[in-house]
């Protein structure tokens, strides 16, 4: 049988994969340059921050020891940024929902409001949790199932009908939820494939669909209801959440000992970049200040550069 990802993993060595997999991400470091500097393969650094390598023991030192020479987000203490924030309670309730009646949740947001991170952090916490996300390069149907059966720790063969099959088969009885983040990029054949892998767990699995705007018309519009039927009957839970909540930055502002800023960041996080741009800003504020107060003008001085201003 196959193990699922962390399963051999301790606690600790959970925490420190899934903090590399922000850390990638935050740093836009490729797995090549992190590997280079941690003294490992890319192959072994990914599968390890994926929670699928074997002997992760003898990756967390080496791990480890490259976090204690970094002065990365964590030092700065913007680690799981907007981890506090209202629209992060929202989307891991509706999550944890979906999870417990085994329904398909659908959760649109704008770019910027935290869903990401938000269903990250859900899988982290939990057991029997898995998230995908999809890409211009990982829409159509082979490419989706490719990526479940990684996630669930499945070997996958040239056919995507045995493929949909076995993941089904594993997947059933398990009361766990599948999350596909950047959900918008998927074709609608990839959609009716994951619905039909619902379909064959007897609805004894979660699904949520995570996107943009477009995730959350897409099962509402009725230019395009005829299309997604067949799912949007079986849609039990939506959110969409096309803008930052004001207790989001001022939370965001708070965490950071940034409060005297607050209404500054309140006021980016209302543009198109949402609260990434303004937890850029304040990432940016923090570091050029060396260690002294964050003034106004530095906050300023950031944001002319994540701006482009």
């Amino acid at each position: 049988m196959n193990k699922l990802p962390y399963q051999e993993y301790t606690d600790e060595q959970k925490k420190i994969a899934t903090r590399l997999l922000q850390h990638k991400e935050d740093s836009e470091k490729s797995w090549p340059v992190l590997a280079k500097v941690t003294g490992t393969s890319d192959s072994t650094l990914s599968q390890f921050a994926k929670g699928t390598y074997p002997s992760p023991s003898s990756v967390e030192e080496k791990v480890t020891k490259y976090f204690d020479g970094v002065k990365d987000t964590t030092d700065l203490k913007v680690f799981n940024t907007i981890a506090a924030t209202r629209t992060m309670d929202e989307i891991t309730l509706k999550l944890r929902y979906a999870q417990t009646i085994s329904t398909i949740a659908v959760i649109a947001g704008a770019p910027g409001v935290g869903k990401t991170v938000a269903c990250r952090q859900f899988v982290a916490d939990g057991n029997q949790r898995w998230l995908i996300t999809a890409s211009p390069a990982h829409s159509s149907v082979s490419a989706v199932l490719q990526m479940i059966a990684e996630a669930i720790g499945m070997a996958t063969v040239a056919n995507n009908a045995t493929n949909a099959s076995n993941i089904a088969r594993k997947l059933g009885d398990t009361n766990g939820i599948l999350i596909i983040d950047e959900s918008q990029h998927l074709s609608r054949l990839a959609i009716e494939q994951i619905r039909s892998i619902r379909d064959a767990t007897h609805d004894t699995v979660a699904i949520a669909l995570v996107g943009n705007a477009k995730v959350g018309s897409a099962f509402t519009d009725t230019t395009t209801r005829a299309d997604f039927a067949q799912i949007r009957s079986r849609v039990g839970i939506r959110m969409n959440r096309q803008g930052a909540y004001l207790k989001d930055a001022h939370t965001l502002a708070e965490q950071w000992g940034l409060g005297e800023h607050r209404q500054a960041l309140w006021q980016i996080a209302q543009k198109d970049g949402g609260l990434r741009w303004a937890a850029q800003v304040a990432k940016l504020a923090l570091t050029m200040a060396g260690g002294d107060a964050v003034t106004t003008t530095t906050i300023d001085q950031a944001w002319a550069m994540v701006g482009g201003q």
